[in-house]
């Protein structure tokens, strides 16, 4: 059975709902997507040798969609726990102590790259204050100055905003650009994949990244910051699709 047919007419279907939206984002078409799945089974029936029970059909849709979604959060609870458990291998078993920097780090030739990294740590830095209720972890990663003042230009300029930016540690920049020159080198050699998250892992697995927080939560809040950072840039990577 040829379903391409059956699709192209559905996907048409899809992009007539919604309306002026001739071309619907990925959002919009799963909504519309699984508003017209469920329109379908239990609408009531116009004409035809047939006989609708939609409160039976309606029911049975619920059922069903109550099973999906159980073990759609199953699965996605054991892929969090893998993922955490990848992020705690990276960082318990680098070689390098708290605070250290890569030799190819502890420079800084205020480049544009260097300040738009350096702007990027001050946006992970302003992310977590919001959520992290332990002070000595949010020490070890924010500071009142700018470390590096030829870096920190772009934030220095939304500076004007109140708590709009946060200028980052020597630390946490250190960590920021290993990260990013990762991710980056990734995305260049690897492009769009589906498993361009688990390379940016195996990648960084090879790199002695330091790690940031107090020492109760030093590992939990360096997997953290790494979860996060890693999602940012490949959410920015994406959009340029």
């Amino acid at each position: 059975l040829n379903k391409l047919p059956l699709f192209q007419r559905h996907f048409g279907l899809v992009r007539s709902f919604g309306g002026d939206e001739s071309h619907p984002t990925v959002v919009n078409f799963t909504q519309i997507f699984r508003l017209l799945s469920l329109y379908t089974p239990i609408r009531t029936a116009l004409r035809g040798s047939v006989q609708g029970v939609p409160g039976n059909v309606l029911a049975s849709v619920q059922d069903t969609l109550r099973t999906t979604r159980e073990v759609q959060r199953t699965k996605q609870a054991s892929l969090r726990e893998f993922i955490e458990k990848k992020l705690l291998r990276i960082t318990c078993d680098t070689s390098g102590e708290p605070g250290e920097q890569d030799d190819d780090h502890s420079y800084f030739k205020g480049e544009v790259d260097d300040a738009i990294v350096y702007y990027l740590s001050g946006y992970v830095v302003y992310k977590f204050q919001k959520h992290t209720a332990c002070l000595p972890c949010l020490e070890d990663i924010s500071s009142a100055a700018p470390v590096v003042g030829s870096d920190a230009y772009l934030t220095t300029y939304r500076s004007f905003k109140e708590g709009c930016m946060k200028h980052p540690t020597a630390k946490m920049l250190s960590v920021m650009r290993v990260v990013n020159d990762v991710v980056s080198t990734t995305l260049d050699e690897a492009g769009a994949c589906e498993n361009i998250f688990w390379k940016v892992l195996e990648e960084l697995e090879k790199c002695s990244i330091v790690r940031l927080g107090c020492s109760d939560h030093v590992s939990a809040f360096t997997c953290q910051i790494l979860n996060f950072v890693i999602v940012t840039r490949m959410h920015f990577f994406s959009r340029d699709f």
